[in-house]
């Protein structure tokens, strides 16, 4: 795609970040320079192994879903989606010669079909959406989900997003805090 023929944003009424070039000295400063483990313990507490499908939702810049491509191997696969036509074009960059396709879309409506992955990640992307959204968001994870699967969010506060959780139904299997007391997680898989 060249420069003039730039992807644009879908609509959402989620809160895009449009700064792609700044977005991952911040992650570095708000990580204290540990945002590299901090994907790795994402990942481990996600349970993500080899030659699984993997899709993170609001990817950003694509850092995790690049550790995800590494951890699954050739055997498994990785997809990355955000809103933002930035962090996907960085994302591309960043992943270039790697197993990972970047696409431009809303958590809202995912572009894949019923049942395609193993694991569903999103991290720092719910406190963006407001609730109405984040209710359709969520039931989109559910649905691209393998009835076998699991879905892992991390987040701010969790709290007022786990009754949505449910509701889109999603079975809680853990719970608690990452490395930093801020930033709560939640595994879960479909309800059967």
């Amino acid at each position: 795609m060249s420069k003039r023929e730039k992807e644009k944003a879908p609509a959402t009424s989620g809160i895009l970040i449009h700064w792609s070039r700044y977005y991952d000295l911040l992650l570095t400063i708000l990580t204290l320079g540990r945002e590299k483990h901090l994907r790795e313990k994402i990942l481990n507490l996600a349970g993500v192994k080899e030659g699984e499908s993997v899709l993170d939702v609001g990817c950003g810049t694509g850092t995790l879903a690049i550790a995800a491509s590494r951890r699954v191997g050739d055997k498994g696969s990785v997809c990355g989606v955000d809103a933002a036509p930035e962090m996907v074009e960085r994302a591309r960059k960043k992943g270039d010669g790697l197993n990972i396709e970047f696409h431009l879309a809303v958590a809202e409506r995912l572009p894949f079909p019923d049942g395609q992955f193993d694991v569903v990640l999103n991290s720092f992307v719910l406190h963006h959406l407001p609730m109405d959204i984040q209710g359709t968001a969520l039931a989109e994870m559910r649905r691209v989900l393998k009835p076998s699967g699991r879905m892992f969010a991390a987040d701010f506060d969790l709290d007022t997003s786990l009754t949505l959780i449910k509701e889109a139904g999603f079975t809680v299997i853990e719970s608690g805090k990452t490395m930093f007391n801020i930033l709560s997680y939640v595994l879960t898989k479909p309800d059967n």
